[in-house]
């Protein structure tokens, strides 16, 4: 099966590089439709991949595609894979990004996702692929460890899961997140898009939080206030390993 360019349309998409096509390979492996190796790849790493495949049935094409498709000199495994969304788990807590637009904040924000215990991501769109290579590859691989679903409103999701608890991360009208001892284990935590945030409304229909900082600021990178926010959910259900 040859490279081809990745398309949003399209039922296939591709991780990029070795650390994100392992954990497909160990975690989704029904998904896989091809994997490939550059010419340049370092020999350890072809008798890895070759070997993976071969234990999946699946069989090892050598193709110098690999750079156009990444864009990078550097990237030298890669592969194919079905799109897959999944039903969300009505028995976890839920991440909820509405109207991302960046590939790599989202790759970010899902790697983060899968260290602090959220497991299942909701996106309302507009949203930017979570399927695109980009995306994946910003994620390392985390993608195909979580349940991810895209839904055309917020209103279609609160329907679906109306006994989550409703967070959602703004600056205005909103009750410092350090202030809050407990978290219902049916909770979503809502984010809104980099620029523009959460419209107001979202104020009427959900518990608001904000993330101190000093006044030098006035808000935060999504990454950063995603990873802040379910870092702290994180800490109040588990004790710290020691």
């Amino acid at each position: 099966m040859a490279i081809k360019a990745y398309r949003k349309k399209s039922p296939l998409s591709y991780t990029l590089g070795a650390y994100p096509t392992m954990e497909l390979i160990l975690h989704a492996p029904e998904l896989i439709q091809g994997i490939y190796i550059h010419p340049k790849i370092d020999p350890p790493l072809r008798d890895k991949m070759t070997e993976h495949a071969k234990s999946l049935n699946k069989r090892v094409i050598e193709s110098s595609s690999i750079e156009r498709l990444s864009g990078k000199g550097n990237t030298f495994v890669a592969a194919s894979f079905m799109k897959q969304q999944q039903t969300l788990s009505e028995k976890n807590p839920h991440l909820v990004l509405v109207e991302p637009s960046n590939y790599g904040n989202v790759g970010t924000i899902l790697r983060s996702a899968l260290g602090w215990d959220y497991r299942d991501i909701a996106l309302v769109e507009p949203a930017a692929d979570p399927f695109h290579p980009s995306c994946v590859r910003a994620s390392m691989g985390a993608h195909f460890r979580l349940r991810i679903r895209l839904f055309p409103s917020i209103e279609v999701y609160q329907k679906e899961y109306p006994d989550h608890q409703l967070w959602s991360l703004m600056t205005r009208r909103a009750q410092y997140l350090e202030e809050v001892e407990h978290f219902a284990h049916l909770h979503s935590l809502i984010l809104g898009n980099e620029s523009r945030g959460l419209p107001d409304y979202f104020a009427d229909f959900t518990s608001p939080l904000t993330i101190d900082t000093t006044d030098a600021i006035d808000s935060l990178n999504i990454t950063l206030a995603a990873a802040i926010a379910m870092h702290y959910v994180y800490t109040k259900k588990r004790p710290i390993r020691r």
